[in-house]
């Protein structure tokens, strides 16, 4: 611990140690994110929603126009689907290959984030924000998934690293032509990931920035305070970093919407973004209390002492001398209150909207976990509530998982609860090695305290998100569709199973995978085709089981993941008990229906 503490001045800057902490930082990373990675099937409904469109993109050699299942897509731009047919064709028609673009760029944030920390406080605090953002509980989830959060991540974490390159000692925000090109360029990059928030919510940010310096130069006059304001933002230079942006996205979006008779941006823009703002879609609703709460869960275990980080934030405001660093520290808090104000007040609230603030949270909480671990504070006296906290989140999750785990699946993917198990211990030694080096007497021991909560913070993480990946590993209908002999014609019912599509076409090819929703089209394809298979969710139970042609039975269930609909796999008579027994031994399938 002493080792990677670093060297006895903290602000110290060489080559070899920028060396070190950026391995550190790209280990940390990798480590959380890689482990387990390919072990659960993809998430329904985004990840092979996301996946089946990238698959049948690359499949026709077509970079423009996102379809899923023969239908065009219209929830996302691009910029996934562009990432992954990337890792689809590295990594294999797999979960990996899905996923390892995720991978990549979400490392690359946590590069830039330690970046952040650096350029704005210090060596060592850079170093803390770096493992902080790699090594939280969100970045394991966002990090490993295949939706376009890890791409809007990364470019507007790149913008946020280009605007704090942008304050100058006296704490003013100017950008050069370059840099604002630059910064332009990844608001772009950002809308090619998830639409207009890519711009306007960093532009947000910068403009709350400018008046809350401005405010400070003429105090008690509203005239002299929009006066500098407007000086500020033109410093920003608005105008080029807009047409930087447009030059770097709209050519897609005009080249999709000339492809589409413009269907594509008028339901993304109408559907996607303007209803998704103005109410709650699909039952994705929540309180002003809603973001706070994903935030301390997303942040753990570095979000344990959050009112005390919180207040040591608010009072640094109010106290600190350095211009650079109240400067520093505002940008910071503009950026977070950007991101966690625009959807706070949009109707369609989920957990992952506010990802992009976690790159400058992580940055003030590594501020203060490094100015505490330096010298006794007023805080002291509250910080065994962190320590308790982190013990008992070990608890929970040493007790809580291995229980579940063995009474929701199979004896053979039980080892999950070890794994449950194995976090929870490290989690608890952090809480208890916390209160022991805050109260050692020792001299320096509590200088060790922000890389112990690195190594928990990782540790933890990365056993969490393995035990996540090793209990959802039996479920959903990858196994189910690797039972289909290869050549046969896959007949699969979106709506109850994009992951079935996603699997169907990744194994038997696009073209012998067919989309059947109703059930009459169900009931004549079988007819059609004496040795088709199909998979379908079981609201069709009642009208198509009971039709069946006799040379077809159900020979196997099993549920989708999350949410546990069921699904169904129907084929060929005449093998149905070989594949019932493949099915019961791999699955644990429910027993076929005699009909």
């Amino acid at each position: 611990m002493r080792f990677f503490a670093g060297p006895s001045s903290p602000n110290t800057s060489t080559p070899s140690r920028l060396l070190r902490d950026a391995s550190l930082v790209v280990a940390a990373a990798l480590t959380v994110l890689l482990l387990n990675l390919g072990a659960p099937p993809l998430f329904d409904d985004d990840e092979p929603r996301n996946a089946g469109c990238s698959l049948a993109m690359l499949d026709r050699g077509d970079w423009v126009v996102p379809t899923f299942h023969g239908e065009l897509r219209v929830h996302k731009p691009p910029l996934v689907n562009w990432v992954q047919m990337a890792g689809l064709s590295l990594a294999g028609r797999n979960e990996v290959g899905a996923r390892i673009g995720s991978v990549f760029l979400t490392v690359a944030s946590c590069l830039m984030t330690w970046r952040i920390g650096c350029l704005l406080f210090s060596p060592a605090v850079g170093l803390t924000t770096g493992l902080a953002m790699a090594g939280c509980i969100w970045t394991a989830i966002g990090g490993r998934a295949a939706t376009p959060d890890a791409p809007l991540v990364f470019a507007t974490t790149c913008t946020l690293w280009l605007l704090a390159g942008g304050l100058d000692a006296a704490g003013q925000l100017r950008l050069s032509l370059g840099r604002a090109a630059l910064v332009g360029a990844s608001a772009g990059v950002a809308m090619l990931a998830k639409g207009p928030v890519g711009l306007v919510v960093p532009a947000g940010a910068a403009g709350l920035f400018c008046l809350w310096q401005s405010r400070d130069l003429a105090p008690g006059s509203l005239t002299a305070w929009v006066a500098n304001a407007t000086v500020a933002v033109r410093q920003l230079r608005p105008l080029l970093v807009t047409a930087t942006a447009a030059v770097t996205a709209l050519p897609w979006y005009i080249w999709v919407g000339l492809r589409t008779d413009w269907e594509w941006p008028r339901r993304f823009f109408l559907e996607h973004n303007l209803d998704r703002f103005t109410a709650p879609l699909e039952g994705h609703s929540g309180s002003i209390a809603y973001y706070p709460l994903v935030l301390v869960i997303g942040l753990f275990p570095w979000s344990i002492a959050s009112l005390i980080a919180v207040g040591h934030t608010v009072g640094r405001f109010w106290s600190e001398q350095d211009r650079s660093q109240l400067a520093a520290r505002r940008l910071l808090a503009a950026w977070v209150v950007a991101w966690v104000g625009f959807f706070t007040i949009a109707g369609t609230k989920l957990p992952g909207y506010v990802w992009p603030a976690y790159p400058a949270l992580a940055v003030l909480v590594a501020a203060f976990w490094q100015a505490w671990s330096q010298a006794p504070s007023r805080a002291d006296r509250w910080m065994p509530i962190a320590w308790c906290s982190l013990v008992l989140s070990g608890v929970a999750f040493a007790c809580v998982g291995p229980l579940a785990t063995s009474r929701g699946l199979p004896t053979s993917f039980a080892s999950a609860g070890g794994w449950f198990l194995a976090a929870g211990v490290v989690a608890a030694v952090g809480g208890v090695a916390g209160w022991l080096l805050q109260n050692d007497g020792v001299p320096g021991h509590r200088r060790l305290i922000p890389t112990m909560l690195a190594a928990v913070g990782v540790g933890t993480t990365a056993l969490l998100a393995a035990a996540a990946a090793e209990a959802f590993a039996p479920l959903g209908p990858r196994a189910i569709v690797a039972e289909i002999p290869l050549g046969a014609e896959v007949g699969v019912n979106s709506w109850g199973s994009p992951s079935g599509v996603f699997y169907a076409t990744a194994r038997h090819g696009a073209d012998r995978v067919v989309r059947l929703e109703e059930p009459e089209d169900i009931l004549s394809h079988l007819e059609a085709k004496p040795e088709a298979f199909l998979l379908v969710d079981p609201r069709f139970a009642d009208r198509v089981l009971a039709q069946l042609p006799r040379s077809h039975r159900v020979l196997g269930t099993t549920a989708s993941m999350p949410g546990g609909k069921q699904l169904m796999l129907i084929g060929p008579h005449h093998d149905a008990r070989q594949t019932i027994d493949r099915l019961s031994s791999r699955t644990h399938a429910a027993p076929a229906h005699p009909l």
